[in-house]
């Protein structure tokens, strides 16, 4: 019996692996009722701790909103809008923002849970 390349595990496994993004979901847990994903953030070649800085730096409001799109409501330009972030909750204007990371919250990255630590990210369990 012939398979289609499709159909042949290990070509789907490889082909999955290919196509998959190499990204942290941000966990905001702090200031919340329960933990609620906001947002992931694509770190590119980026791994380890650098990639968990990178997700960090792009879910903080540092100037303007990170989870506003590129422009500002007046029209000016977003200095914090950052396209390797994708806002997974409905966020609309400015008075729905969504706040920065700040310590507590947590960070899923390759299968491993990190919490935002007052120096660093701190380890609290692997996921997979």
């Amino acid at each position: 019996m012939k398979f289609e390349p499709y159909l042949n595990e290990e070509y789907s496994r490889v082909r999955f692996m290919k196509n998959m993004k190499n990204e942290v979901t941000v966990i905001h847990t702090e200031y919340e009722d329960g933990p609620k994903a906001v947002a992931t953030v694509d770190v590119g070649d980026l791994s380890g701790m650098g990639s968990l800085e990178y997700a960090f730096r792009a879910t903080t409001n540092w100037g303007s909103i990170w989870s506003a799109g590129p422009l500002q409501a007046n029209g000016e330009p977003n200095s914090d809008y950052n396209p390797d972030v994708t806002v997974l909750i409905d966020v609309e204007g400015e008075d729905e923002m969504l706040r920065s990371t700040v310590v507590g919250d947590e960070l899923l990255y390759e299968g491993k849970r990190y919490r935002v630590d007052e120096y660093g990210f701190k380890l609290v369990t692997e996921t997979s």
